[in-house]
């Protein structure tokens, strides 16, 4: 599932169908179905308009669509192993892909061609690409986090230290310094770019563990398969993780997240009933502060 940065009138959805839906998210209608993948569709997203997807999906293949027509404008061969991950620059120019044949990709849209980049010893399980455009990261099963610079394709930096395969990477802080990794061993990392130094591990969960980034809050959230969430705030100016909350899931009880704008569309009657249950979550989960764990 992915939605486009800043807006919250458009959504896409792929899955085993080996499909992709684009969503109006105004009255929850389908806008187009996107066929072409020939196996299930693993990741997408947005580039920073809207205008494009990308898909990467399990038939080996990176698929860029035109989200205003349904058309899909480049079919992207070169991995030879399934998709895992795919993600646009900020400029919506290149694409980085990472593929369970230990590689990650470069991709340029307008042109179909790529820089393969080298050195993973296991599938790639996830890449991001920095704020400003400069960086690529990648994650890998075997481990390790490796940093490359997009417009030479070398290595520049490799982070380990987590003790098995890497989850998700994201690049974090006010100029996209850090970054953060969450992986199998159950714990996150945060790292520091300029010495490839680990800053901090978050220690708490128990199993796989997903993140989210929030870059206005400098906050992290962590899910794990322990069926709880973590929050940690990333306070500046020094860069450390100050505090944590922790908050059971309860599998039975949905919960319903929105903007102070899109309060006002909430029926009264479903608004009361929604506050009441969150009311109670929050008085039955009982958060507590916990100090960081450092290694």
């Amino acid at each position: 599932v992915a939605m486009p940065p800043d807006t919250l009138s458009m959504g896409a959805s792929g899955g085993t169908d080996d499909l992709i839906i684009l969503w109006d998210l105004h009255n929850g209608e389908e806008k187009h179905s996107l066929s072409g993948h020939e196996g299930e569709v693993v990741m997408i997203d947005f580039n920073n308009t809207g205008a494009l997807l990308v898909s990467g999906a399990m038939d080996e293949t990176v698929r860029v669509w035109c989200t205003v027509t349904g058309v899909c404008l480049q079919k992207l061969v070169g991995h030879t192993g399934e998709v895992h991950s795919v993600v646009f620059n900020c400029f919506g120019n290149t694409v980085a892909s990472g593929s369970v044949d230990t590689t990650c990709r470069l991709w340029d849209v307008h042109t179909g061609r790529s820089r393969v980049l080298r050195g993973h010893t296991a599938a790639v399980t996830d890449t991001a690409v920095s704020p400003d455009g400069w960086l690529c990261a990648s994650g890998s099963e075997d481990g390790t986090i490796r940093i490359w610079d997009v417009l030479t394709g070398g290595c520049v930096s490799l982070l380990a230290g987590h003790k098995e395969g890497i989850c998700r990477v994201m690049f974090a802080g006010p100029d996209g310094r850090l970054l953060i990794s969450s992986s199998m061993d159950a714990t996150v990392r945060v790292w520091d770019l300029d010495t490839g130094d680990c800053k901090q591990v978050l220690r708490g969960h128990k199993g796989v563990v997903i993140i989210e980034y929030n870059t206005q809050s400098d906050r992290i959230l962590s899910m794990a398969r322990d069926n709880t969430c973590r929050l940690w705030k990333l306070e500046d100016p020094h860069n450390t993780l100050v505090g944590m909350t922790s908050l059971m899931i309860a599998q039975s009880l949905p919960l319903y997240t929105s903007t102070q704008e899109s309060e006002a569309d909430i029926p009264p009657l479903l608004k009361a009933y929604l506050d009441k249950r969150r009311r109670k979550f929050m008085d039955d989960a009982q958060p507590k502060m916990v100090a960081p764990n450092v290694e």
